[in-house]
């Protein structure tokens, strides 16, 4: 009885996650027909604060995207570690998985 109650919940929480998304979409898509110029978090900062506000969300951005670079190449080196049940050293994979995800991206 437990299993089912929380598999009801759990199929609550994605259908509300998805209607959120959709819904940030939608807005997102607004914003986008009534300021086509905004290409970038740089573009909305320049927007909202300036050149000042420009600058600061620039960084954020770089911020980001070098976090999400390493996540990948984090995820990638426990993913060989798993596949191939190795003792090599996370460090040597994820200077195989740097390479990989630069180019793939």
């Amino acid at each position: 009885m437990i299993i089912i109650a929380e598999t009801i919940l759990l199929v609550i929480l994605i259908v509300r996650l998805g209607i959120l998304a959709t819904y940030t979409g939608f807005v997102i898509g607004q914003f986008k027909l009534a300021y086509p110029h905004v290409h970038s978090m740089a573009d909305a900062g320049e927007m909202m604060a300036g050149c000042w506000g420009r600058e600061i969300f620039g960084g954020a951005q770089i911020l980001f995207l070098v976090f999400v670079m390493g996540s990948h190449v984090l995820h990638f080196s426990i993913m060989l570690n798993v596949l191939t049940g190795h003792g090599t050293c996370t460090i040597v994979f994820g200077f195989v998985g740097f390479p990989v995800r630069s180019f793939s991206s």
